[in-house]
């Protein structure tokens, strides 16, 4: 949320630069490793989305056909 008088956000921190814990390099690799679990499960909702587009279309015969 920005200060309307200042226009700055409240509480924001630089990257700090270097190895130590809070490094952008230690941060890079977290971010790698949550990015990573955002696209296998992205993959897999799809999947499961097909699946089930697979089993309704199988049940009703063919697309958009109902009775």
């Amino acid at each position: 949320m920005e200060n309307e008088e200042t226009k700055t956000v409240p509480k924001s921190w630089a990257m700090v630069g270097g190895d130590g814990p809070r490094s952008y390099a230690q941060n890079s690799s977290y971010q790698v490793y949550i990015l990573s679990l955002k696209t296998n499960l992205n993959r897999t909702l799809c999947q499961v989305h097909l699946i089930n587009a697979y089993l309704l279309i199988s049940a009703e015969g063919t697309v958009g056909r109902r009775e």
